[in-house]
C-alpha cells in the first residue's frame, strides 16, 4: 500500500497523538458563565500547586467582600442572579436585561455580583469558579438588603452540576437572609434575551429548580 506526502503531513501526526494519548482534554467555554463550569482534577491541582502565587487573586476576592460586609447598607437593589444557559446563550446576559426591568425588580432596580465588582474596579480574569468566585457570590446572597424584600434568579435549562454556584452557595445564604423574603425565578427564553412567567421558590425549599 501506498500513502500520499498528505497523509504523512496530517493523518499520521493524529494517529501518533491518538496512541500516546497526548490529546489535549477540551476545555469549558470561557464565557464567564461561572456558574456552569465543574471543578475538574485539573483545576484541584493547578490550585494547590499555585497557593502562594495565587495569594493576590484570593486578596482581591476578599476585598469585595469585605466591602459587601461593610457596606450591606448599601445594597438595597434586588439582588439578581443567574445560573445556566440555552444552548450557547448564558443567562447572564439575560440577568443583565432583568435588572433594568422594574416591572420584574421593582421601582429600587436591580444588581448583580458584576455591578459590585466593577464599582470596585477589581480584575477577575484570573478567578476561579470555587476558588473566587463562589465565596464571593455566597457573600452578595449573604449582605443584600433589598428594599423590596425581593431576589431574582434567572435560569437556564442547561447547567453543570458539579459546581453550580447559585444551588450550593447563593440559595443557602439567601435562606438565611433576614431581609430576603420571598425569590422570583424566571426561565429564559432561547432567544437569550427574555423570560417566561414567574414561578416563586419558597425559602423553605431547596432552591433547586432545575432537574440533574
Amino acid at each position: 500500500m501506498r500513502f500520499s506526502s498528505s497523509f504523512f503531513v496530517t493523518v499520521l501526526p493524529l494517529l501518533l497523538c491518538a496512541v500516546s494519548g497526548t490529546f489535549a482534554a477540551p476545555t469549558a467555554p470561557a464565557d464567564n458563565e461561572f456558574d456552569c463550569f465543574p471543578i475538574t482534577a485539573l483545576d484541584k491541582r493547578d490550585f494547590n500547586e499555585a497557593q502562594l502565587e495565587r495569594r493576590g487573586i484570593a486578596a482581591s476576592a476578599t476585598k469585595i467582600i469585605q466591602y459587601m460586609a461593610t457596606n450591606s447598607a448599601k445594597m438595597t437593589r434586588s439582588p439578581v442572579f443567574w445560573t445556566g444557559r440555552f444552548n450557547r446563550k448564558g443567562a447572564r446576559q439575560v440577568a443583565d436585561i432583568v435588572k433594568k426591568d422594574t416591572k420584574i425588580v421593582g421601582s429600587g432596580g436591580g444588581f448583580t455580583v458584576f455591578d459590585v465588582v466593577n464599582e470596585l474596579k477589581v480584575d477577575t480574569k484570573d478567578w476561579k469558579p470555587a476558588t473566587e468566585w463562589a465565596p464571593v457570590c455566597a457573600a452578595f446572597a449573604q449582605y443584600a438588603q433589598p428594599a423590596s424584600k425581593k431576589a431574582v434568579l434567572v435560569y437556564g435549562p442547561i447547567t453543570d452540576q458539579n459546581l453550580n454556584i447559585w444551588n450550593d452557595h447563593e440559595w443557602p445564604k439567601l435562606k438565611s437572609n433576614a431581609h430576603v423574603a420571598e425569590v422570583d425565578t424566571y426561565k429564559m427564553k432561547e432567544d437569550g434575551r427574555s423570560v417566561e412567567a414567574k414561578v416563586e421558590i419558597k425559602k423553605s425549599g431547596k432552591g433547586n429548580i432545575i432537574k440533574k
